[in-house]
């Protein structure tokens, strides 16, 4: 029997670790007053409750993001070439994400990051361009 692998799926962000270390901080204050335990667990119980749910949202609603790139046939030589991103969302809420676009090395761009907006149930179009300048295969 295969794990489903939910959990090497979830990626926490750095507000995440942020919000979580400032609660553990909130409970070390509170062996010196007291009335900063309430405060810190009332916000550990929020935050573990916000990360259920989301989880909930992302892992067992029956949803995904499908992407597919679009491009000419063959890219011309020396000149700029358009790449359209087709992104559907099919979960029944509006997603903010951010789209890392491994380009080949030949052309030298390595920092290629979108933040993007998809309403739910619709399809966003990304484009951009690509000024290929050696001849062969990209990969």
């Amino acid at each position: 029997m295969q794990s489903k692998g939910y959990i090497r799926n979830l990626y926490l962000t750095k507000r995440w670790y942020a919000l979580a270390t400032g609660i553990i901080v909130l409970y070390f204050c509170a062996f010196f007053f007291s009335f900063l335990f309430n405060v810190a667990l009332l916000l550990f119980t929020a935050l573990t409750i916000f990360t259920v749910v989301d989880y909930i949202l992302l892992f067992v609603l029956k949803g995904n993001i499908k992407v597919s790139r679009l491009t000419a046939p063959r890219f011309s030589l020396g000149d700029e070439n358009k790449v359209v991103l087709s992104i559907h969302n099919s979960f029944p809420f509006k997603v903010y994400a951010g789209i890392i676009e491994a380009q080949p090395i030949q052309l030298q761009n390595r920092n290629f990051y979108k933040k993007i907006e998809v309403v739910f149930n619709s399809k966003t179009f990304l484009e951009y361009t690509i000024h290929p300048v050696e001849r062969g295969e990209y990969i």
